[in-house]
């Protein structure tokens, strides 16, 4: 006990509650070890909810869900604990509310987008932009922002 009063505030205050800890444990005073492991958890700071500062256009819902279908399906994702992210459905949903969005019924939205013709035109596009982004490096001229904003456009349209 001598020792950790020398400590530094924090490092005396970790060490004396380990030792109390042992001595709880080998008296089995278990309300005393109960009562620590509260006010370890009372200490605990909670991490807060991590959220993007955008949001997911109204319009553009079923091109998300579309996109973020294929990039599951990547196994690029791991869960928490390391393992391959394995519920498709919870991986969009959390990415949506991520970007501050609440998507219902992903599923649903997946199966009326295949039924339309439409469908495969975002990942179309996606491989014109890949393609450019390859050939043309990191931005692409000003004059194809225009083009994306026409493209874009027609996705909405198209998203109904």
């Amino acid at each position: 006990m001598e020792q950790a009063e020398r400590l530094p505030k924090h490092d005396s205050i970790v060490v004396l509650k380990a030792l109390l800890a042992t001595v709880a444990e080998e008296d089995g005073d278990w309300t005393q070890t109960l009562r620590m492991a509260i006010e370890e958890a009372e200490e605990r700071q909670e991490a807060s909810e991590i959220h993007s500062s955008y949001r997911i256009s109204s319009r553009q819902v079923t091109t998300f869900v579309k996109l973020f279908r294929i990039v599951y399906d990547l196994h690029i994702f791991e869960t928490a604990d390391g393992r391959i992210a394995s519920n498709s459905e919870n991986f969009i949903n959390d990415l949506a509310r991520f970007f501050n969005t609440e998507i219902k019924h992903t599923r649903n939205l997946l199966s009326s987008a295949k039924r339309t013709s439409t469908f495969m035109d975002v990942f179309d596009r996606l491989r014109e932009l890949a393609q450019a982004y390859y050939e043309r490096g990191e931005g692409l001229e000003t004059g194809k922002r225009v083009e994306a904003r026409e493209w874009q456009q027609r996705i909405d349209f198209d998203s109904f």
